[in-house]
This record gives structure tokens, sequence and C-alpha cells, in this order.
């Protein structure tokens, strides 16, 4: 076991403690509630509206509430995780941050595909073999990952740094041990690779399974999704599957032509259904042995 994980686990009992750090994941997701991820669009109902009260990475039901327009009903179900947080050995878990809705490209994988690996250890640095850091000054690497905020405290080893790096601005309040700094130049985990004018998108539903998006362009291009190039992904646009490219590296990209097109990204599992059927097997099995025995 590494000595950044014993010292992260030290930290988080001295400070946090079992009883007070659904405190601090409550401060957190209160210091973000009030920022949204928004792409508005001409002629179309805004997206800031849209999410009201919606922060641009989880749903958030301290926020405040403000009534959502008209034709943003479809819009505001489903909204989260478009922004991810990257997080130093002090701050919390990843998967303490997933299980409280929130996201990090840090996440705790324990089948971790070599071209992600080869990605991180070109863009950041392991500290486990799981575990890594994002360097806050790579701004490329930050915009890459989809990193809007940033997760550390006074005692973990990158405050000093975010504290006097001119991109990042501490969130207030700033009365809890986890502080959180925001990332002035965020770019969300998905969009066109052509960043003008001439291409836009609109996210229109956010699921664990699920990417759903209406992109406009003049000219066409790539459009990327910040997810792993993983089997068991397919895109459709207008409802015909199209091929996925890996892009840089171990992400999503698919090409699309001129025009407004209803883009989706869905997984699932080449073999949930067979591990299903042979599990029901197998328990049909033990049923059966288990009543010739008696």
């Amino acid at each position: 076991m590494g000595s950044d994980y014993l010292l992260r686990i030290k930290l988080r009992r001295k400070y946090a403690g079992r009883s007070i750090l659904p405190a601090h994941l409550a401060h957190v997701r209160r210091q973000l509630g009030t920022r949204q991820a928004v792409l508005p669009e001409p002629g179309k109902p805004d997206a800031g509206a849209c999410l009201a009260g919606v922060s641009s990475v989880l749903p958030l039901a301290a926020a405040p509430k403000r009534p959502a327009r008209a034709g943003c009903g479809a819009r505001r179900r489903g909204i989260r995780l478009q922004r991810r947080l990257a997080l130093d050995v002090t701050a919390l878990f990843p998967q303490a941050l997933r299980h409280n809705g929130l996201a990090t490209p840090q996440g705790f994988d324990p089948l971790l595909p070599a071209q992600y690996k080869a990605l991180v250890d070109r863009i950041a640095h392991f500290r486990t073999n799981r575990e890594f850091d994002v360097v806050p000054e790579d701004e490329s690497a930050l915009r890459l990952l989809g990193v809007r905020y940033f997760i550390s405290s006074e005692k973990g080893p990158l405050y000093s740094r975010l504290s006097s790096i001119g991109h990042f601005r501490r969130v207030q309040p700033d009365d809890s041990y986890h502080k959180v700094f925001e990332y002035a130049n965020p770019r969300p985990a998905f969009g066109w690779e052509e960043q003008d004018s001439n291409h836009a998108v609109e996210l229109s539903e956010w699921r664990p399974e699920r990417r759903a998006f209406v992109v406009r362009s003049a000219s066409g291009g790539s459009f990327r999704l910040t997810e792993q190039f993983f089997p068991g992904w397919k895109a459709t646009i207008d409802n015909e599957q199209t091929a996925i490219q890996r892009c840089h590296e171990a992400f999503q990209c698919i090409a699309l032509p001129p025009g407004e097109h209803r883009v989706e990204f869905r997984y699932r599992s080449r073999w949930l259904a067979t591990g299903g059927v042979i599990s029901g097997c197998s328990l049909l099995l033990l049923l059966t042995l288990y009543y010739k025995v008696l």
C-alpha cells in the first residue's frame, strides 16, 4: 500500500472523520451549486435557464431553484457530470465523489485500459498503479480531460500551486477543510474539435450509459466525447449508427456532416446478457442440487 494512500487515510481521519465527511461533501456541492456548464444556442431556449438550480457537475438539491422556462423540461432531466473535478492526495476519494453525484477523470478503475494509462503517463503522473495527479499548470491537459474544478486543502501538496496559478481562483465560501478552485478556461467533456463560431453543440441528455447532443455546423467536422474508447460504446447520427474513432490516444470521436444533427453515444456491455444467463443457469443448478440433497 503506497505512502500517498496512507497519507490520504490519515488526513481524512484527522480533518474530516466519518461524521464530518458528509458535511464536507455537502460544502463542496454547495460551492459548485451556482456554476453551470452551458452552451447557449441561437434561436433555442437558453441552456443556462434550463439548468437553473442545477450544478454543472451534479444535480444539487441545496442550490437555489428557479422555475424552468418553456421548452426546458426535456433538457433539464438527466443533465449532470458535464464538468469534472481534479483532486490532490488530500481530497476525497474518487469513489466518494461518484457516490455523491460528482465526476473526476481520476476514477479508481480496477481495469485500466492501456491507452488511457499511456495518455495519463504523458500528461500527468501516477502516484499508485491506479491513482494519478493532474498537473494544474498544464492547461491543455485540463481542457482535454474536461476539468473545471480542482479540490485540495491547505495541507495538500498542490494547494500553494493552485493558489498562485493565474488561471485558478478559489471558490467562496472557503471555510471548509476542502478548498475548491475554479479553472478559468474550461472545456466540456464533449464538443467539436473545430473551435469556431460555425460549430455549435447543445447537450440534451447525460446519463451513465447515454450521452445525447444536438450539433450544428456549416462544414461538418469531428465531434469528441471525452469517454474512454472502450468496447460497448456505440454512436448514432440521426438514429443511424456510425463508426467511433479513437482520438487523443484514449477518447472517442465521430465524423459529422454539415447541418443540424442529433448525436447519441450509448454504452452497453457486450457480455452483460451472457453473464446474466450464466448466472441464472448457475443459480438453477445450485437450487436443483440443493433440493436433490434434501
